[in-house]
């Protein structure tokens, strides 16, 4: 067989732009040993059968490199994939932020079009190095910042989101405007206040960078069921559980704080502050959410209800009781 010929069978079983064309061969072997029965040649077909077979499976064994083109040229010998058209693209995989984020243990030099990790939800090219996705532009924005685990109490959530490679920063804010959004800076938390209880919230989050800012993440959480007096609160920060009592018209823990380090009072203190200037309104300490130290005059308040109080014993006298915010 000439070379020309040898071309001719490893182009018929080749790789062109419309795809493989083994079923070609094929069919055409059926219908010709059909129509041929009766001429009693099929020794003679059978022989042609196995002969271009063997041609088959050597362009195969040749072919180690894959070449699809219209003019019939050969792969680039750099390239195991040769791709050659002047009339058609390549595509490749097409998913959004959530599908990329999903696939297992993506490997260095994968490539997808993200629909909408671009500027303002446009698409972008990602191409994955050194274990972290990367965006094949010049400048793009970051990826949007995945949300985090909230921690609610019954007037206030606190708000977290994870950090996104190549963002300078974060905005957040109750309705969905990045241009009212409050800057957080690189901080990826937010304790919102004032809450009410037992009610659903709805807040937003955009990661920022010099290239313009990702499409927001949105946070939902539900502050906690609304309390009545005398019931047992808990303190999300160590799980530990406190009851409640009423003591005139203030709702107070009926345990000690028990959370922190404690310091005996025969131990000398050498790291003590002082607060200057005073703070004003509630103060938190080392209260849970929702609760702070009650004030001098809420001390006398609890004074005055507990020393007319006949039950109670007044050589207990008094310690770090939480009262409720209200």
């Amino acid at each position: 067989m000439t070379v020309g010929g040898f071309l001719l069978v490893c182009h018929l079983f080749g790789v062109t732009e419309n795809g493989m064309f083994f079923y070609d061969f094929f069919l055409i072997v059926i219908i010709f040993r059909f129509s041929t029965k009766k001429l009693n040649i099929l020794p003679k077909m059978k022989k042609l059968t196995g002969f271009l077979l063997f041609w088959l499976a050597l362009c195969n064994v040749l072919s180690a490199q894959v070449g699809i083109n219209t003019d019939g040229s050969q792969p680039d010998p750099s390239a195991m994939l040769d791709v050659k058209s002047t009339t058609k693209g390549l595509l490749p995989p097409r998913m959004n932020q959530a599908a990329l984020n999903a696939i297992t243990n993506p490997a260095d030099g994968l490539l997808i079009y993200c629909t909408d990790c671009g500027m303002s939800g446009t698409g972008a090219f990602y191409l994955r190095i050194s274990g972290a996705w990367n965006a094949m532009v010049t400048c793009s924005p970051p990826m949007t910042p995945p949300a985090g685990t909230h921690v609610p109490s019954t007037t206030q959530i606190v708000w977290n989101w994870n950090a996104v490679t190549g963002a300078t920063g974060y905005k957040w804010n109750t309705v969905n405007n990045y241009a009212t959004a409050t800057d957080m800076g690189t901080v990826t938390t937010k304790t919102e206040t004032g809450l009410t209880c037992n009610t659903a919230y709805t807040r937003y989050v955009w990661a920022y960078a010099a290239c313009g800012n990702s499409v927001p993440v949105t946070l939902t959480r539900t502050t906690l069921a609304c309390r009545r007096y005398g019931q047992s609160i808990t303190d999300f920060r160590d799980q530990k559980t406190y009851n409640t009592i009423m003591i005139g018209t203030q709702c107070r823990m009926r345990e000690n704080m028990n959370y922190g380090k404690r310091i005996d009072g025969a131990r000398e203190q050498t790291n003590s502050s002082s607060w200057n200037p005073v703070p004003t309104g509630n103060v938190q300490g080392i209260c849970p959410a929702g609760w702070h130290l009650p004030s001098n005059d809420e001390w006398l308040t609890i004074e005055t209800n507990l020393w007319s109080d006949s039950n109670y014993d007044k050589a207990k006298g008094f310690s770090i009781r939480c009262l409720k915010d209200n």
